[in-house]
């Protein structure tokens, strides 16, 4: 199930997250949530082509010559939309433009190697807990790089954060940097599906400059009925006041998407 922990549109793993960061009394993982959770995974288990555990050391052709931050996903971002070997997608046609575009990827022959070129490297040395951490801040980044819209990289910032909330309770280290390793490709894929939006001007959207307190983001949450958008918040603020140790970035992400909603606007899937 880690090879294809995104299936569903990481629906399945956020359902098996909520069991692990909404438990018992006795602290344990609601039992419902869990076995839902994991049939979901079961049944949506979908895991993308051409993982490629060493990417610094085997490059697909023509990426021989190409500097690229493995172990670095927030660098990569910019590294994918400056490679010519990958199509720069257009995002103008609806949720069907975007199964169209992951089919192109997955399909395309020798593209599923060229996009295994950026594999999160993730080794034995490796702690699977900090570079999960890794690609929740890349996440963000490519969130805020379409303004904090997109309702399909919305999906890897609410995904990720469930890989996260499951990754303790995973007993072997090695299935869980497999676990992390496999949301990353995920992430690249859906990144180029919705057109590789560019994170050149990350100080700029990721600023703290006019950011809210949690109380008033919530405040501002809670006259919507919008899901996603609660989902997205709660476990923001619920990741700033734990594991992220007050990072910030999780902050701005809340008080971006809900002013985003505020302005009367949608979440954009064409």
């Amino acid at each position: 199930m880690c090879d294809g922990v995104a299936g569903d549109l990481a629906h399945a793993i956020i359902e098996l997250g909520y069991s692990f960061e909404l438990p018992t009394e006795s602290g344990e993982p609601d039992s419902a949530l869990l076995a839902r959770g994991l049939a979901w995974m079961c049944v949506w288990c979908q895991p993308l082509p051409g993982m490629n555990t060493t990417p610094s050391t085997k490059r697909a052709p023509g990426g021989e010559n190409l500097t690229i931050s493995n172990k670095d996903p927030s660098a990569m971002w910019a590294q994918i939309r400056a490679d010519k070997r990958i199509p720069r997608m257009t995002t103008t046609t609806g949720p069907m433009g975007f199964d169209e575009n992951m089919g192109r990827l997955v399909g395309t022959p020798g593209m599923p190697e060229i996009l295994g070129d950026y594999d999160f490297e993730i080794g034995p040395e490796d702690d699977p807990i900090a570079a999960g951490r890794k690609v929740s801040d890349a996440v963000i980044l490519a969130f805020g790089a379409t303004k904090f819209a997109d309702f399909f990289v919305l999906h890897l910032a609410t995904g990720m954060r469930a890989v996260e909330s499951t990754l303790p309770w995973v007993g072997d280290a090695d299935v869980q940097r497999r676990m992390v390793r496999a949301f990353w490709k995920v992430c690249v894929y859906i990144y180029i599906a919705r057109g590789a939006p560019s994170t050149e001007n990350s100080a700029e959207y990721m600023s703290t400059e006019g950011l809210r307190s949690w109380d008033e983001i919530v405040h501002g949450v809670l006259s919507f009925k919008d899901a996603h958008l609660a989902k997205l918040v709660f476990l923001a603020r619920d990741f700033f006041f734990g594991a992220a140790k007050g990072n910030v970035a999780y902050q701005v992400m809340a008080d971006r998407a809900t002013r985003y909603m505020e302005a009367g606007r949608f979440w954009v899937q064409s």
